[in-house]
């Protein structure tokens, strides 16, 4: 397996389980920069996901930070 597909997958299974453990959907997987910003359009990679939470990713929205 390509080391992107299998940190791709890896990302949403961690954010699955933290979820679970939570007992609700608390976490997100973000998009640092966003796929479809204002000024600037990220890449669905590695370097460019990672995970948060719900409540900060929606106030986050389609914003690079």
């Amino acid at each position: 397996m390509q080391l992107w597909l299998h940190f791709w997958k890896n990302i949403y299974k961690k954010r699955k389980r933290l979820n679970k453990e939570s007992g609700y959907s608390k976490y997100d997987v973000d998009h640092i920069i966003p796929l479809n910003g204002d000024i600037v359009y990220g890449l669905h990679v590695e370097n460019n996901l990672r995970i948060i939470l719900h409540k900060d990713n929606t106030v986050k929205k389609n914003k690079f930070i």
